[in-house]
């Protein structure tokens, strides 16, 4: 069954090209940070839970050519775990995750959207931003550039449609139902 991690990349990406033989492959140690709720409320950092991370085709030509050690990542794949024997003599347990399909973690990533103007704003079309990183002034992130799409046009439209309704917005002040505080409603769309 597959499942969905949020990790960091904890090592270099070791990157095996693509043969007669088999496609390409991409190998990390990725760390999935853990969290606990104390009894008095606060939240303590837990040791990380460490995977060695195994990508495979397009994905791992994608992670080598976009992705380094530190990036946050969300991965879909398929995780194992045995129990090996170190050299020391103790019994350790190796965790594996099969990558199926990986993104950006956005809640720790940097993005820029680069989009091409409209034929209205200008008078010749821009070609199409290549999907590459930029190195980021802040802290050393990247930043990532995602081409339009028909979707993205969809949603400016939205957009559009919610600015414009937003500015003729009046609040109205009702009584909550469950506090019977006072309250603003949000604008419908």
């Amino acid at each position: 069954m597959s499942e969905g991690i949020r990790v960091r990349i904890g090592s270099d990406i070791r990157f095996l090209p693509e043969t007669a033989e088999q496609p390409a492959a991409a190998y990390a140690s990725v760390a999935k940070d853990n969290w606990e709720r104390n009894a008095d409320g606060e939240i303590s950092r837990l040791e990380p839970t460490w995977y060695d991370a195994k990508w495979s085709g397009k994905q791992a030509e994608v992670l080598y050519a976009q992705h380094q050690k530190g990036d946050a990542l969300v991965l879909l794949g398929n995780a194992t775990e045995q129990m090996k024997t170190g050299t020391d003599g103790q019994e350790r347990p190796v965790r594996r995750f099969f990558v199926n399909a990986f993104g950006n973690d956005a809640a720790h990533s940097n993005y820029v959207l680069q989009r091409e103007q409209t034929q209205q704003a200008v008078s010749t079309p821009t070609a199409a931003p290549q999907m590459n990183h930029v190195d980021s002034p802040q802290a050393g992130r990247k930043q990532v550039a995602v081409p339009e799409t028909h979707a993205s046009h969809d949603l400016d439209a939205r957009v559009d449609r919610w600015v414009e309704h937003a500015a003729s917005y009046t609040p109205s002040v009702s009584n909550h139902p469950a506090t019977g505080q006072a309250h603003t409603a949000a604008p419908q769309m």
